[in-house]
């Protein structure tokens, strides 16, 4: 059986609006060790210590510690300044927590703002023989959960980065663990990227994580390494957003299809996770305030909903999240970006 850990650095509070929903995905996937390094552990500790699955552990760390620990393992002087900057060092994790990793066959990270589905329908005792690097995502090496096999290629790939040093050193948070981010801008190039457009042909600021991998693959396809071929998974098998007319539910552990909105996506298909990052931001996506996260519930674009809710009141309480999140916007988000832009910010 494989050994699996994903490391997880977080500075500041855990998201109380959706950690417990993590957590309750993270206990169906035992064959998966989690390790949260928090530098407010003692006080995580006290709020979610019994609700930690056995896999689930929460582990004291402070930004300057963290500093510390990078500077030594990499050889450069690390000055994070912030949680978001701490994703440019994820593919540096293998030499950052050495201890940690070291019993282990895959390493990893994955973000707090997911629900995990059942990986062991994905993450297949065969594509872990078969491979050394597994993305959840076709177009780049996936933020929200990749693996690395821990061996001392797959470890050191940052290093066959030109920019790796630049981007350990700076403060500036450059997308390193995926595509990296427009030259001279630093705008996101993602949209670009998932459209088809070669990630070689737009102008970057970095060399990032998947720039390497991709030249790597090329090296390899044109008999140009002098090592074994790296062998690399990419396959889209997460939900980055829930389309219109589309409903996923989580049971006992899977996240599957409830409602399709298009033939492409057919009812009942699994995912291995579902990500947040869309409809978080959207201004009308709900998060609920379970005591207890149910078995099992619902999501759509608007947010959760339990058996009951969805059954019974879910048309009426889209359309009321729907009206507070146009509410807010008016009259919150709107004028604050009106004023930001008058006072040139």
């Amino acid at each position: 059986m494989h050994r699996i850990i994903l490391l997880i650095p977080f500075v500041g509070e855990l998201p109380k609006a959706y950690f417990a929903i993590f957590l309750r995905s993270c206990g169906y996937n035992m064959q998966i060790d989690f390790l949260i390094f928090s530098d407010r552990a003692q006080e995580e500790m006290r709020i979610w210590g019994e609700r930690l699955p056995t896999n689930v552990q929460i582990l004291p760390l402070t930004l300057a510690e963290f500093n510390e620990r990078a500077s030594t393992a990499l050889g450069v002087k690390v000055q994070a300044t912030n949680g978001y900057k701490l994703c440019d060092l994820r593919p540096m994790y293998a030499d950052i927590f050495a201890e940690y990793v070291a019993d282990y066959h895959f390493w990893g990270y994955c973000d707090l703002d997911v629900i995990l589905g059942d990986l062991r329908v994905f993450l297949t005792p065969e594509l872990l023989n078969t491979h050394d690097v597994i993305s959840l995502r076709r177009e780049w090496l996936s933020g929200s959960f990749s693996l690395y096999r821990n061996v001392p290629r797959a470890n050191k790939l940052y290093i066959r980065s030109a920019s790796w040093q630049r981007v350990a050193e700076s403060s500036t948070h450059f997308r390193f663990d995926e595509i990296g981010v427009a030259k001279g801008t630093g705008a996101m190039i993602y949209s670009q990227v998932a459209k088809g457009t070669p990630l070689e042909e737009i102008p970057n600021e970095i060399e990032s994580i998947t720039h390497v991998l991709r030249r790597s693959e090329r090296e390899d396809a044109e008999g140009l390494s002098n090592c074994a071929p790296l062998r690399i998974h990419w396959q889209t098998l997460i939900r980055e957003s829930i389309p219109e007319g589309m409903v996923l539910q989580y049971q006992h552990g899977r996240i599957f299809v409830y409602e399709g909105f298009s033939p492409s996506i057919p009812k009942d298909q699994q995912f291995a996770l579902y990500h947040y990052i869309s409809e978080k931001n959207n201004g009308y996506f709900v998060f609920p305030h379970w005591q207890d996260v149910p078995e099992s519930f619902f999501i759509d674009n608007t947010g959760f909903y339990n058996k009951i809710e969805f059954q019974r009141d879910r048309a009426s309480m889209r359309r009321r999240r729907r009206l507070a999140g146009y509410w807010r916007y008016y009259t919150r988000t709107l004028p604050a970006k009106v004023w930001r832009k008058l006072r040139g910010k």
